[in-house]
């Protein structure tokens, strides 16, 4: 019987598994449709700004997952319109609209998406058989399992672990400890995490003592202090390793 160096394998999903920059694209083409402003690439720039400060604020542990859903809009929003770029009464399909509640009407587009990255639903279909695979995820917790659903690939974990329902985000400690109580025979000999950040998963691997595999597709410099156990560009680069 053919032994594995690995049993169990923890797998981000946003930008691991699932195209995540493909689906954001999609639900913020769909946002500023319906706002009637056009959504230049400076607009873009500065949205993925505030969004990706505010989730890297989350990560440290100094803001709320709320804070980042209540506040990134809002921060855009304001700012278009101080500048004239947005209207002072924003309409949504015609409709009298707050900057404030915009978040959900964003979830609900992205919950839609379910783009995946290429060969991950035949890479998961594959290992399953020979290993235990779980998700483990930052996000809000109706979006990623309706995300994981439309693409076929919640059926195909053992279980699925969200930071909205964990009560923590990578890379606490705390996060990970709610996933190792619930994953039957854990050994952190034999467990490798595998995703795209290096501050969430690879330094949330590090924090509990686990070998981690850097996901990386565009060949970008390490510029965190982290220790990579392996890197890879491609996911079937997973298979020589696992």
């Amino acid at each position: 019987m053919k032994t594995y160096r690995y049993s169990t394998l923890l797998f981000d999903a946003d930008d691991t598994l699932l195209d995540f920059k493909a689906s954001e694209r999609d639900a913020l083409a769909y946002l500023f449709e319906q706002l009637n402003i056009p959504l230049t690439n400076e607009i873009r720039s500065y949205y993925l700004d505030i969004n990706h400060n505010l989730w890297k604020a989350f990560e440290r542990g100094e803001i709320s997952r709320t804070d980042v859903l209540h506040t990134r809009f809002v921060t855009v929003l304001d700012t278009l319109q101080k500048q004239e770029i947005a209207p002072l009464e924003l309409t949504f399909g015609g409709k009298p609209i707050h900057s404030s509640e915009l978040e959900p009407l964003y979830q609900a587009k992205l919950a839609m998406g379910h783009n995946l990255i290429p060969g991950a639903k035949e890479l998961i279909e594959t290992l399953r058989k020979t290993h235990r695979v779980y998700i483990v995820s930052n996000g809000v917790a109706t979006t990623q399992q309706n995300r994981l659903n439309a693409s076929g690939l919640y059926p195909l974990f053992e279980d699925i672990f969200i930071s909205e329902i964990t009560g923590y985000q990578k890379p606490q400690v705390e996060f990970f400890h709610y996933c190792i109580d619930r994953i039957p025979d854990f050994s952190p000999e034999t467990t490798l995490i595998i995703g795209d950040s290096l501050t969430s998963d690879i330094k949330g691997g590090n924090n509990i003592g686990i070998d981690t595999c850097w996901y990386n597709p565009r060949q970008e410099e390490k510029n965190v202090e982290v220790t990579v156990t392996y890197e890879i560009h491609t996911l079937e680069d997973l298979y020589t390793i696992v």
